[in-house]
């Protein structure tokens, strides 16, 4: 379901009113798994929940099952002493968001930190207080229940800030506070040659964090990557030696409207006379469009 203009995101899908039993202890089991039939380095989709239940492990259901000859080792991965579900266990960086939209999802009792620590900023505590959110939640309401806390991919990513986000070293993810807004884009027909399978540095331009994003035919020969909302970020490619692009192309991007903005730079060590954006040659701007008051797609270009 793709939502065209929700102040949050574009979604996917949204998940509502689900149960699931934790029980198995296996490191092969997860609650949720953001592209799970999908090719490696492709994703980014923002996915909604509310209203999920967990239930702990039956100790009935335990008692059942025990090991049998054709494989000993089964009643292993059964166990009523597992305290709290694994949600999540990223494989590669911005392969998903899921965004909790009433604290169901991620809270001290699914997450593996107790509820008291705290970023100072903000706690896990916060993710069960959700600003803005309607008390029913209906798919067809305009505008969606503003986002609460949302859970990333930290593999191979540094942009999550402290101030925001929180570490989960067991699900390589990261957990972010209520109100942050990401966006997908999409980058493919780069160009030269030379950058062509390489893969893609996204550059958060006020902390100088990185995140990878690696090549993949499967998105259409180019890039994925999410990114928070109201900054700036540089695209180049790591390469042993500077190479710039002449051209790239950004596509299938999530709605940006006016407080969910994204600036995408390039550098160039050979500035060029113009630039041709969005298929208008482009001579060099004067400053920067402000964001709140100009269109998605507003180009700026500067030789200094």
């Amino acid at each position: 379901m793709n939502r065209d203009g929700l102040p949050v995101s574009c979604a996917r899908m949204t998940c509502a009113r689900l149960m699931y039993r934790y029980s198995h202890v296996g490191n092969e089991f997860r609650f949720v798994e953001s592209c799970a039939h999908c090719k490696d380095f492709t994703g980014g989709n923002t996915a909604f929940t509310r209203g999920l239940t967990f239930l702990p492990p039956s100790a009935a259901l335990a008692s059942a099952r025990t090991p049998i000859s054709s494989n000993p080792g089964y009643a292993q991965y059964y166990s009523t002493s597992v305290t709290r579900p694994r949600l999540f266990n990223w494989t590669w960086a911005h392969q998903g968001i899921f965004v909790d939209t009433d604290g169901t999802l991620l809270n001290s009792a699914t997450l593996s930190l107790p509820s008291g620590v705290s970023n100072g900023a903000w706690s896990i505590s916060d993710c069960r207080s959700v600003p803005g959110a309607a008390a029913t939640f209906n798919l067809s309401s305009t505008p969606m229940p503003a986002g609460g806390c949302s859970a990333h991919s930290s593999v191979e990513n540094q942009l999550f800030r402290g101030s925001e986000c929180q570490g989960l070293t067991n699900e390589r993810g990261a957990i972010c506070k209520p109100g942050m807004k990401y966006r997908r884009v999409m980058l493919n027909n780069h160009a030269p040659q030379a950058l062509a399978f390489r893969d893609l540095i996204v550059r958060d331009m006020e902390t100088n964090a990185t995140a990878v994003s690696h090549h993949s035919k499967y998105n259409e020969f180019g890039y994925v990557f999410t990114a928070a909302t109201a900054r700036s970020y540089w695209v180049h490619w790591d390469i042993p030696y500077r190479v710039d692009p002449v051209r790239f192309t950004m596509h299938k991007m999530d709605v940006l409207n006016p407080d969910g903005w994204l600036y995408i730079q390039s550098k160039h060590v050979q500035p060029a006379v113009s630039f041709a954006i969005n298929g208008v040659e482009q001579d060099p701007l004067l400053a920067l469009p402000d964001p709140l008051n100009s269109t998605s797609g507003t180009v700026y270009y500067s030789r200094t």
